[in-house]
This record gives structure tokens, sequence and C-alpha cells, in this order.
């Protein structure tokens, strides 16, 4: 019985660039390592709220203010790495965990399917 071990990434931020920095410094490390697991990658699509703010609530009701907030999301999976890798990627992780940008939202999900 053979075993696939695999790590997802979801990643969720307000710019597009942090989320492309993150998969170039997770990707740097991982080279740097000499570790090679298979990469999937997909962008989710951008997700926009807008809100409507009454400027003056007197007299002038055509006087509004629109405001948005966009969001971007990522999901990342690395897959097909051995148990050996799988100590120095807990490690990488740990090390991206603590230097995460501030508006970057990470969950992480770890699963080992087996088939025969």
């Amino acid at each position: 019985m053979k075993s696939i071990n695999s790590i997802n990434f979801n990643l969720t931020s307000n710019s597009v660039t942090t989320i492309n920095l993150f998969f170039k410094q997770l990707s740097f490390l991982l080279v740097k390592n000499n570790l090679n697991p298979k990469i999937k990658i997909f962008v989710l699509p951008k997700k926009i709220k807008k809100y409507t703010l009454l400027k003056s609530p007197h007299v002038h009701k055509t006087a509004w203010t629109q405001l948005e907030n966009r969001s971007y999301k990522a999901h990342y999976t690395l897959q097909q790495f051995s148990q050996a890798e799988k100590i120095k990627i807990r490690k990488i992780i740990n090390f991206i965990i603590k230097n995460l940008p501030t508006n970057i939202l990470l969950k992480l999900k770890t699963n080992q399917l087996q088939y025969i």
C-alpha cells in the first residue's frame, strides 16, 4: 500500500502581490533546501464587497459615498514528498508562519492518502 502526503495552503489577502510574494518565498525555500514536491496552484475569483454610506443624513440625500473591499484567494497544494522531506517542509512552513505578512490569512491542512 502506497501513501501520498500533501499539504494544502489556503491564502486570503486584500492584495494580489502579497499572495504572489508568499508563493515566491515558498518556492525559493523549497529549491534552496533541495526539495521538489509537486505543486498545484488554484487562483480563486476575487470577491468584492461594496458599502454605501450617507455623508449627510439631514437634507442632502444625494450625497453618498461608496467604498469597496476586495479579497483575493489562492489555493496551493504540495504533493508527493517523502517522510524525510516532510520534516524539512514542516520547518519551512514554521519559518513562513513566523514571517507571514499581516494582511494574509493562512489556513493549513495536511493529508495522507493511501492507495493500493
